[in-house]
């Protein structure tokens, strides 16, 4: 679906519709070559589609020793790669970082890395990373590099989606009992 920026008015319900290359699609993303990266969770895969909505390849896929089980995506600062969260398989526990053709070079962050169980998305701010982990139930905190720099905010069952307020402040979207909904931090992760 694709939704206006300033209103969230319904621009389009069926903006992208691929049976095809989609099973579980979670996170899309605009590149700076303007096509639409969606990160495919039960299909392993990334996909890229045109603006109107067009299938244009899979950016990476078929290696579930690579990619399996994958949720939130974003990309490094200066667009120099693509980050996937890994949730299941030989390389779970990890955000796996891609060149901008589709390679795979190896991991932003390390299996494990902080305590991180299942990622779920990933989200970069000016001087840090945070990374929501749903089964270590705490969003992570992590360098521009992807060195462990502690935990930003804990006790929150099943975190998935991090979006920042225009005021600095950090929006966790959680999924489970007792706390579901959107919980708001401040910028040190303070509720």
């Amino acid at each position: 679906m694709l939704f206006n920026p300033t209103n969230g008015d319904l621009v389009d319900a069926d903006f992208i519709i691929d049976a095809t290359n989609f099973s579980t699609p979670i996170e899309a993303l605009l590149s700076p070559a303007l096509t639409v990266l969606t990160s495919n969770q039960i299909g392993d895969n990334v996909v890229i589609h045109d603006t109107a909505g067009t299938f244009m390849s899979v950016f990476y896929g078929g290696n579930v020793a690579v990619l399996d089980n994958v949720r939130g995506t974003d990309f490094t600062p200066g667009f120099t790669g693509l980050l996937v969260t890994v949730g299941g398989g030989a390389n779970a526990d990890a955000v796996a970082q891609f060149d901008p053709s589709g390679n795979y070079v190896g991991n932003f962050i390390a299996n494990g890395s902080n305590g991180l169980i299942s990622p779920f998305d990933i989200a970069f701010r000016s001087n840090d990373c945070l990374v929501a982990g749903i089964n270590s139930d705490a969003v992570h905190r992590y360098s521009l590099t992807g060195d462990s720099l502690g935990i930003f905010a804990s006790g929150i069952s099943f975190p998935e989606q991090i979006e920042f307020a225009p005021n600095g402040n950090v929006l966790v979207v959680n999924f489970s009992i007792p706390n579901s909904g959107v919980i708001v931090y401040d910028s040190v992760g303070t509720q």
